[in-house]
């Protein structure tokens, strides 16, 4: 009976370990979105945590930084699109987050740029931004043609 008692004790302070491992995660991963600086960041946040991370108010915050990152920061493109080359899974990680809550002023400044801004090597990235944002995109959000 001991033997089973503490074997039951030892798994439930394992349990209580990971538990508390899984929510000491949880805040570095909406701290470290916080923080967000650039493309690479963003790449490093994305190879850091799981899925599972990517929810909620974290989930909201990469949305917001990829948003405002395209629409006022559209001089970083190139960075983000050597990082989709080197790393395809990443640039399903960006689209996943295109539209979910960027603003009608962003929507129309990001596919604008996408359209007339884009440099050649990132020809595919600005078609799959474009075509993304725009199935998303409330009609109202979308520049005029």
């Amino acid at each position: 009976m001991k033997t089973i008692s503490l074997a039951l004790l030892l798994g439930l302070s394992s349990f209580c370990r990971a538990e508390d491992h899984s929510k000491a995660l949880a805040v570095a991963a909406s701290n470290e979105v916080e923080a967000l600086k650039s493309w690479r960041d963003l790449l490093l946040w994305y190879q850091t945590y799981p899925p599972r991370y990517d929810d909620g108010e974290v989930s909201e915050g990469i949305s917001d930084f990829i948003g405002t990152t395209l629409a006022y920061q559209w001089q970083t493109l190139p960075e983000l699109i050597e990082l989709t080359h080197q790393h395809p899974s990443y640039l399903n990680f960006i689209t996943q987050h295109l539209g979910e809550i960027i603003g009608c002023n962003e929507t129309k400044i990001i596919i604008g740029r996408a359209l007339q801004d884009c440099p050649i090597e990132g020809a595919a990235l600005c078609t799959t931004i474009r075509q993304n944002l725009s199935k998303s995109a409330a009609p109202e959000c979308l520049p005029e043609p």
